[in-house]
């Protein structure tokens, strides 16, 4: 009788190991997806639009108008915003006035 309740403690551990259990109290985070990777939050660090150029600096990287950046391509530069293409969707980014 022991012997075979200790078989059949061997064949239930290790169906306990394969299975996927979750900590109750641990908080919830949803998973991260493709889309949801390329949605990262975009700073503009500083603009500098002249009549024969427009360079800005996001996330600390200097950028023109065709680059990319965190995985968005920078669709348009103008004095106080910054357009990306995200995946095809359009994003704009504002530059944050100092007080």
């Amino acid at each position: 009788m022991r012997s075979l309740f200790v078989c059949l403690c061997l064949l239930t551990a290790g169906a306990a190991e394969a299975r996927d259990f979750r900590d109750p109290t641990r908080p919830y985070s949803p998973p991260i997806t493709a889309k949801a990777a390329v949605a990262k939050s975009f700073v503009v660090n500083a603009i500098f639009v002249s009549s024969r150029r427009q360079i800005a600096v996001i996330n600390g990287q200097r950028v023109a108008v065709g680059d990319v950046v965190d995985g968005a391509t920078v669709t348009r530069i103008e004095k106080h915003a910054i357009t990306l293409d995200a995946d095809g969707r359009e994003l704009t980014a504002t530059l944050k006035r100092s007080r």
